[in-house]
């Protein structure tokens, strides 16, 4: 009788074991597919300039309305940066020139450098 209550809590406790690494595994994909969500979808964070400068992976812009060089930003051009025209076509860095207005969509992050740097996910040229 005591080899089996033992054998039933060894089981018990093999099983409980197995059932929260199931649960563990699901909670974190779940989370992990939740933030790469919000990540894609949160471009709340606009900037609304014309062009300046054109550099190998990134463009300064002045901000409407800001005159001095605190309204210059550095926009910063990643393989994942989506390039569009007026029309919504997407078109490659080649073809923003200076004096484009663009409208530049960002994850709100600025670096506090001089010029203030953002990491562009779209850039429009309007």
């Amino acid at each position: 009788m005591k080899r089996i209550l033992i054998i039933f809590s060894m089981l018990c406790v093999i099983f409980s074991l197995f059932a929260c690494a199931g649960e563990n595994t699901e909670s974190t994909n779940t989370t992990l597919s939740t933030e790469v969500t919000d990540m894609i979808t949160d471009t709340k964070y606009i900037l609304n300039g014309k062009v300046t400068k054109i550099n190998d992976n990134s463009i300064e812009i002045q901000i409407e309305n800001i005159s001095d060089a605190s309204g210059l930003f550095a926009v910063n051009i990643s393989e994942i940066t989506k390039i569009y025209d007026s029309f919504g076509n997407i078109i490659n860095k080649d073809q923003i020139n200076v004096n484009n207005n663009v409208e530049v969509s960002y994850n709100g992050q600025v670096t506090k450098s001089l010029p203030p740097q953002v990491n562009a996910l779209a850039i429009q040229v309007k």
